[in-house]
């Protein structure tokens, strides 16, 4: 079955839907790593890779509590 929890084509899909839903708000940037691509690169000034960063961060730990609040 293709829909079931942890398929790799799901997980693939999903993320490429949402980074072209939000490309245009971050750019994409919905990964540190991307992020830091970027910084390096030299596409972000320090102050919006700090920002980034943050808000990654704060996104990652928000979506920890709502996961430990459903199981």
């Amino acid at each position: 079955d293709l829909l079931v929890v942890g398929n790799p084509l799901v997980i693939g899909g999903v993320l490429a839907l949402v980074i072209w839903l939000l490309s245009k708000t971050s750019g994409g940037h919905l990964n540190p790593a991307v992020s830091l691509a970027f910084y390096l690169k030299g596409s972000l000034s320090n102050m919006e890779y700090i920002g980034y960063m943050g808000a990654q961060f704060a996104a990652a730990i928000a979506a920890l509590y709502t996961y430990k609040a459903f199981v």
